[in-house]
């Protein structure tokens, strides 16, 4: 029996009516053909071409084997129609309805030449004689014995009749080309390759990787569903993708940004929040041809490179003008200057970025307007209240599986959530903690109390721990560096071992923690603050602890103990 990628083929394609031809093949293929077979349903990848433009390529089936090497197969269902003057294919389904497809022939060589270009930049099959051979699957129609066309002789049709006896077919397929093709196995090397090519698994460590001192660092695996997206995004070179928290946006545009590096593009990775830019980096690693920077340190950067005279970046002491329009334009003065173009572009938070920053951005590809530019975002996180339609015009994929929290902080979070409700798939966990403070205590004491029963009673690791306030610390009588309750304190971008976070909800937006705890919500106000305490709560991975005056609570309909 071969082994087949993915396995079980998801419901969705079996439901999907426009796909009843590959979920016969792939049903087909499944039975009759042998063990040393692997079955690859529904591939894409992308390429750096010769020229140095990006080149894409997808099959609706790869079969590989270690003695024969490769098929790539192009299935078209129902009654084929080829019209002979206009060059134009079409195909009838059971309802007599004609539906004008691709020239299936043209398909699968192009995919063919796409694969084998990818593969021999794998450095398992550089250099290496790949056998690859390609062939179109009529299932509802009968070829005839003689060639539909010069290109496309009857030996590679897999027809109706061929479906009986799909081994047969294959062989016959390897035979027309065993001509044109120097024998060449792919061995288990090569297979290896075409595997982590075209169906890799992989885990994705969590940001902070802030984990119970008693535990291993936990790995987050992606469910079927977002694995699906992330190769989905091979088929389109701009998409918007939208998730609420806990979906793990951060981690796939990570790994969509190593992809896109190691595939040989010269990539940005950028977001807008400067501790997630930090670590965004720590979590990378050092990577050939991936830039990581923040979208402002990017622009300061670019002018400063570019004989640029700038003000140093200091969020106290720079307008906002500085912010929203001075380092943009720079970015754009800097790219008059002759500042070198990026293949790709992956952003992070792209909610929080204003439409008139767009251009800029678009303007960093060496193809502003067909360049491969991948953006993720939440509405529900937007906090700053800039305007962000760019992002309408790009095609959308959703995420709305929260693979971070606790079902019980995710049950707390939804309260706060516009939208369709998340999935939690985690474990059950600890109802929040909601402690109401009274009027004459202070918000200092009561944090440095239950800070402390944290890291000593329960043991839990300092650096597990996340204090997160709606205002500026120092404006809630907390101290912004040193200790507190004994316990050493760092703003996030400063985060170590031994050290408990205290930042504002803003600055730890993208980032998570095993505990938080909330305070100093009073005084926030819509129209951004049910967004505030959204993104608030679902920082916490495993353990939320909200604590505010009664009123407070009250007002956002948060029971206290």
């Amino acid at each position: 029996m071969p082994t087949l990628y993915p396995t079980p083929l998801p419901d969705a394609v079996r439901r999907d009516p426009r796909r009843g031809a590959e979920v016969r093949v792939y049903d087909a293929l499944a039975k009759q053909l042998g063990d040393g077979w692997e079955v690859y349903h529904s591939v894409a990848w992308q390429g750096a071409g010769k020229d140095g433009h990006a080149t894409d390529g997808e099959a609706d089936f790869v079969l590989a084997h270690p003695a024969h090497g490769l098929i790539v197969l192009e299935v078209k269902g129902g009654e084929i129609i080829h019209d002979a003057p206009t060059g134009k294919w079409a195909s009838r389904d059971a309802q007599g309805n004609i539906h004008n497809i691709k020239d299936p022939f043209a398909q699968a060589r192009r995919s063919k030449y796409a694969l084998v270009d990818k593969l021999r930049e794998l450095p398992a099959l550089k250099n290496r004689k790949i056998n690859c051979a390609y062939g179109v699957v009529f299932p509802s129609a009968v070829k005839d014995k003689w060639a539909l066309r010069p290109d496309a002789p009857a030996a590679i049709i897999i027809d109706q009749a061929d479906m009986a006896d799909l081994p047969k077919a294959v062989g016959r397929i390897h035979a027309h080309y065993r001509g044109e093709q120097v024998p060449s196995p792919l061995d288990a090397a090569g297979m290896d390759a075409v595997r982590r090519l075209l169906a890799r698994s992989f885990e994705l460590q969590p940001l902070l990787s802030l984990t119970m001192a008693d535990e291993s660092a936990q790995m987050l695996r992606l469910t079927e569903a977002q694995f699906n997206v992330l190769d989905q995004l091979g088929r389109w070179r701009r998409a918007a993708i939208h998730g609420g928290a806990g979906t793990g946006k951060t981690l796939l545009a990570l790994e969509k940004a190593r992809r896109l590096a190691a595939a040989g593009f010269r990539t940005l990775l950028t977001c807008y929040n400067l501790p997630l830019e930090a670590h965004l980096r720590a979590s990378a690693g050092g990577m050939p041809g991936l830039t990581i920077r923040g979208f402002h340190p990017f622009c300061y950067d670019a002018g400063v490179n570019h004989g640029l005279e700038l003000p140093p970046m200091d969020r106290s002491a720079r307008s906002q003008a500085y912010w929203d329009e001075e380092l943009p334009e720079a970015l754009m003065q800097a790219q008059e200057r002759g500042m070198e173009p990026f293949d790709a572009i992956v952003m992070d938070e792209g909610q929080d970025f204003d439409d008139t920053w767009w251009i800029a951005i678009q303007q960093c590809l060496a193809d502003p307007d067909g360049g491969i530019l991948y953006v993720f975002l939440d509405a529900n996180q937007q906090l700053y209240g800039r305007a962000t339609t760019y992002v309408d015009a790009l095609p959308p994929f959703d995420l709305n599986l929260n693979l971070r929290n606790t079902q019980a902080i995710q049950a707390l979070a939804a309260g706060f959530y516009d939208g369709a409700s998340l999935q939690a798939f985690g474990p059950a966990g600890r109802p929040p903690e909601i402690i109401s403070l009274k009027p004459q205590q202070s918000i200092a004491t009561e944090l440095e109390k239950h800070l402390v029963r944290l890291v000593h009673q329960e043991k839990i690791a300092r650096e597990d721990i996340a204090i997160l306030t709606g205002r500026r610390p120092d404006r809630i009588g907390l101290p912004t560096n040193g200790k507190l309750g004994g316990i050493p304190i760092a703003e996030a971008e400063q985060a170590r071992p031994g050290h408990t976070v205290l930042d504002t909800i803003h600055r730890f937006k993208g980032m998570d923690s095993a505990v938080v705890i909330l305070t100093g919500l009073e005084g926030i106000y819509e129209p951004t603050a049910r967004h505030l305490l959204y993104v608030g709560i679902t920082r916490a991975r495993s353990h939320l602890i909200v604590l505010e005056r009664a009123e407070v609570l009250e007002r956002w309909g948060l029971s206290s103990e």
